[in-house]
């Protein structure tokens, strides 16, 4: 029989939090304040209940559980965030999640917005380690009878793969990013910004990688017109094996896939890939939206 606690919690199990919204809330408040509610201003524990709000005794600021984060100011109930959270683990356009959910376009790509920006601030791949794959791909800008990998309306993406260690328990991540050419100071800059010295980087032999054993970076380049892996260390299948999950399903999701939605496109395919083996998907992305730092709380006037 198959073990519950081996499931990973979807969209199904937050059935009870999506038909009541006081669950939703409660749900919330628990993710926000796991020691107890306290005020977002002086941080007291000394609160009044306020039907669905709450008053602070000491410095009498009013709030709730969404004042001050990335909910706040939306016209989507919690549980729709549910939902939207849901579709968001498995991908979702804007017209995808405004017949889901029931509401306006642009209130669907505006949350949307809001997801992907909170999820690109992913401490888990701040700053990649340890053994590191790079490659660049270009995406988006299909045009008729084009063929080859002409850069003509396309955008340049450049993505970093960790490889990931079994016997110390860490998982591979990836990392993509939005750049303006290949020049080797655009490349040399990104892995700087990206990957921490003293770190060996594989890549494919393109000659702007060239130079990075100077910059800090054991580099082990191969040429891919040659051999399509080196040896079983020296290759970029990890990163290439991302592209193939990724791009396809960007392509079939979004109808255009420009320089502006690109970066946040981005961020949400990398969340989703490296955070794919997370038991609690829907738990971990209200994390990053109720942080308390998401929003400043003005103080009263």
């Amino acid at each position: 029989m198959h073990s519950p606690t081996l499931r990973p919690r979807g969209l199904y199990d937050y059935r009870a939090y999506i038909a009541n919204e006081s669950f939703a809330r409660s749900l919330i408040e628990a993710l926000r304040w796991p020691d107890g509610i306290r005020c977002l201003r002086c941080t007291s524990d000394a609160i009044w209940q306020m039907a669905d709000d709450y008053r602070c005794r000491s410095c009498r600021y009013h709030f709730s559980a969404i004042t001050g984060t990335a909910l706040s100011g939306s016209h989507l109930t919690l549980s729709q965030w549910i939902v939207a959270i849901g579709l968001f683990k498995v991908g979702v356009n804007g017209l995808g999640l405004q017949w889901a959910i029931g509401c306006h376009y642009r209130t669907a790509l505006r949350t949307l917005r809001v997801l992907r920006t909170a999820v690109a601030t992913d401490p888990l791949i701040a700053k990649l380690s340890g053994e590191v794959e790079v490659d660049e791909a270009y995406v988006g800008g299909r045009q008729k009878a084009q063929r080859g990998r002409s850069p003509k309306g396309k955008t340049i993406v450049l993505g970093f793969k960790q490889r990931g260690d079994p016997s110390s328990g860490t998982r591979g991540l990836a990392k993509t990013t939005v750049i303006p050419d290949v020049t080797r100071e655009t490349l040399h800059g990104k892995v700087q910004e990206h990957v921490v010295d003293g770190s060996t980087v594989y890549s494919d032999g393109l000659k702007s990688y060239d130079g990075l054993t100077e910059l800090g970076y054991q580099h082990l380049p191969f040429d891919h017109s040659v051999q399509f892996i080196q040896t079983d260390v020296i290759h970029t299948q990890g990163i290439e094996g991302h592209w193939g999950n990724t791009k396809p399903l960007m392509k079939a999701r979004h109808r255009k896939l420009t320089h502006q939605n690109m970066p946040g496109i981005l961020a949400e395919t990398d969340f989703r890939s490296n955070h794919r083996l997370d038991e609690d998907f829907i738990s971990l992305v209200l994390r990053f939206l109720v942080r308390s730092n998401a929003v400043l709380c003005p103080p009263s006037a």
